[in-house]
């Protein structure tokens, strides 16, 4: 699950285009318990960085929080891994440090990118355990790593598009993830939309049901391109009606059965619009 933090310094945004580590403009995501919202992109004068200066410039950038969307590449500990990317940046390694109180299980479905928010720093042990807290366990495993940038991270997520849900969606059943798309459709007053995506895989929508009480809190358009949260199921009417209250006119209720019947569906639990081009991975 998945932690909501906030934070009085600026949420930098690591941008590049057509790599594996992509940034979404993204709090940390909310637990089940928390309502929607809706957070507003970037302003312009928020600095734009890239993955290469969290590992060539990390002086500039310890205290900054920030969003990554990368595949774990080396797992260290239970707490503990690394994210890079060999196609652009030469393998440099960026620690990831899970603070968020809620194990990472690795490795992940093949292909699957995890979204990471947290606070870079420099990786010492001993100075992480100090000022965050963390259970990082014994000094003696991470000697290679010291020095390197690290990533304490608030929240960790599963972060699927669309089409790998819809092409295999059994991994992401009954957990929270973080989905970037665009919203192709919506069903009457955005209680339930559509999302895609623009990718080979984009031919696979993704249904989005908004709980009665939280559809008020998403005012979003058709073509908005956002990150939504929230959990992975199984579409079947009368469970999602009977466990969240949910209420539809009979004509909706009807379309969704005939066009989502057992198709993955994802009860929201918070969207965030997001400024970057949803190919950039």
């Amino acid at each position: 699950m998945l932690n909501k933090y906030q934070k009085g310094g600026r949420h930098t945004q690591l941008s590049f285009l057509a790599i594996a580590l992509m940034v979404i403009l993204l709090p940390a995501c909310a637990n089940n318990s928390q309502r929607a919202e809706v957070s507003e992109t970037t302003p312009a004068d928020k600095e734009s960085v890239t993955p290469a200066k969290v590992s060539n410039k990390t002086e500039d950038l310890i205290g900054e929080l920030v969003t990554v969307r990368s595949q774990p590449i080396n797992k260290i500990s239970d707490n503990v891994f690394t994210i890079t990317d060999q196609k652009v940046f030469g393998g440099e390694r960026i620690v990831v440090v899970n603070n968020s109180g809620v194990p990472v299980n690795l490795p992940i479905p093949q292909d699957a990118k995890l979204q990471v928010t947290g606070t870079v720093d420099k990786f010492d042990v001993n100075a992480l355990k100090q000022k965050y807290k963390a259970d990082l366990g014994e000094p003696s495993s991470y000697q290679e790593y010291a020095g390197m940038p690290v990533i304490v991270a608030r929240s960790v997520a599963l972060a699927p598009i669309p089409g790998e849900i819809g092409e295999n969606p059994q991994p992401y059943y009954n957990k929270v993830i973080a989905v970037p798309a665009e919203v192709k459709q919506i069903y009457g007053s955005a209680g339930a939309f559509v999302l895609e995506d623009n990718t080979i895989l984009g031919n696979e929508p993704l249904l989005v049901l908004v709980t009665n009480q939280l559809k008020d809190q998403v005012p979003i358009k058709q073509g908005d391109k956002i990150v939504a949260t929230g959990t992975l199921r199984p579409f079947v009417a009368a469970d999602i009606e009977r466990e969240y209250n949910y209420v539809w006119d009979a004509q909706l209720r009807q379309q969704l059965e005939t066009d989502y019947a057992q198709k993955p569906v994802l009860i929201v639990e918070g969207i965030y619009l997001s400024a970057l081009p949803l190919n950039a991975d």
